[in-house]
């Protein structure tokens, strides 16, 4: 929790409770995320109700008036799905799924005797306002043996083991949206990543120029809440100052064990394949693309940066042919994309795509007499908007001397 923010020590309950509604109601309104009434902030994902949310059927986590609710995109908006009660708080798991998360006392303590066990609204030791031998305190859940107002292994703002306010706040894991729909055997299946774990693995130039760091190489991974379903896809830079462009997609239908134990479930409700051991279908003739913001100083200049916050949305033009053996199937993005915290690697040989380089301007007298232009001389200009090949060829090799 940044400095300022929710109670501070010798405030009463009734006065840190009122700091903490006021202060959470203030950060769900920025669109951060939601808390209950006593206590835990979460942020990430989610936002006021009503409010816009860009993927269908995402989770999250809103707060209405006095209690943290659980919602979904829905028709464009966070609507609600479940109201928490009161001291209860909303939390997104790392796998995406949102719920409600009680506050209620656990211990055998209470909120003002002396008992060896539980807390005012969570699951450690110690009590509110009591000098128990547990371990927790007003609303935290880790701690000494201190208490509310003392300062044993933990205090109400800060100390040993545990605090009023919690730790700094991490991002979460990064999670997978949208999905992708494959036209196979006739009919469509649909493969839908929304909420579930994701990877990525970045590489970002290396150095300390003031304009920052660029994502050279990035992979995305994509996988069910199981490991099945797995599609993997890797991006590299074209132009400068493009998005990185898809080099690589292959997309896991079935997988067997390995050296490192248990294989996945099959995926879900995808055709039976056949073929025995791994089915892996690669991409042919691969043409999507994706964007990432540029990493500022002075995460450019370090060996490891993180992009926090992100939702990162691969674009594909037209669907991606899949291939495996005889067998393909033609496969479309909707609104796929990686959302929450992205780690990427610094290197210092890394650059931030290819620089244009301009043909050079020739013209040649047309000696075929089947062409329209024969006997005419003209370049490459006299072709433009139009798809051209063009040979290179060298003068030792006879055979391309006898085709030119």
């Amino acid at each position: 929790m940044r400095k300022g923010f929710g109670p501070r020590a010798g405030q009463s309950r009734r006065a840190r409770a009122a700091a903490w509604v006021l202060t959470a109601t203030a950060l769900a309104w920025a669109g951060c995320g939601t808390t209950g009434s006593g206590g835990s902030f979460e942020t990430y994902p989610g936002g006021m109700l009503g409010s816009a949310c860009l993927y269908e059927g995402q989770p999250g986590c809103g707060y209405d008036v006095d209690h943290a609710v659980v919602e979904v995109c829905s028709g464009g908006v966070w609507t609600q799905v479940q109201a928490c009660p009161a001291g209860a708080f909303c939390t997104v798991d790392n796998t995406g799924a949102a719920a409600c998360q009680s506050g209620g006392a656990t211990g055998g303590g209470n909120d003002v005797g002396t008992g060896g066990g539980g807390t005012d609204t969570s699951g450690g030791g110690g009590n509110d306002v009591g000098t128990g031998g547990g371990s927790g305190n007003d609303v935290g859940t880790g701690g000494g043996g201190g208490t509310d107002v003392d300062t044993g292994g933990g205090t109400d703002s800060g100390g040993g083991g545990g605090s009023d306010t919690g730790g700094p706040i991490e991002p979460p894991a990064l999670i997978g949206l949208g999905k992708f729909i494959a036209a196979i055997d006739g009919i469509n299946v649909a493969v839908d990543y929304t909420g579930a774990p994701a990877k990525a693995q970045l590489v970002h130039r290396q150095s300390g120029d003031a304009s920052g760091g660029c994502v050279a190489m990035a992979e995305l991974t994509f996988a069910q809440p199981d490991g099945s379903c797995r599609l993997v896809l890797g991006f590299a830079l074209g132009l400068e100052g493009k998005p990185l462009n898809l080099m690589t997609a292959q997309f896991f239908a079935k997988e067997v064990a390995g050296a490192g134990g248990a294989a996945p479930p099959a995926c879900g409700n995808w055709p039976e394949e056949s073929a025995t051991g791994t089915v892996v279908y690669d991409a042919v003739a691969p043409a999507a693309t994706v964007s990432f913001p540029k990493i500022p100083q002075p995460a450019a200049a370090a060996a490891q940066a993180e992009l926090t916050g992100q939702i990162v949305q691969v674009q594909a033009g037209k669907p991606l042919t899949m291939k495996f053996g005889n067998r393909q199937f033609q496969l479309t993005f909707q609104g796929l994309a990686v959302s929450g915290k992205l780690v990427s690697a610094g290197n210092p040989s890394a650059t931030c795509g290819q620089k244009g380089i301009p043909l050079p301007q020739w013209q040649l007298a047309d000696i075929n007499p089947g062409s329209p232009g024969f006997k005419n001389t003209y370049g490459l200009d006299a072709f433009a908007g139009k798809k051209v090949v063009v040979a290179l060829v060298s003068d030792w090799c006879n055979s391309c001397r006898a085709q030119a």
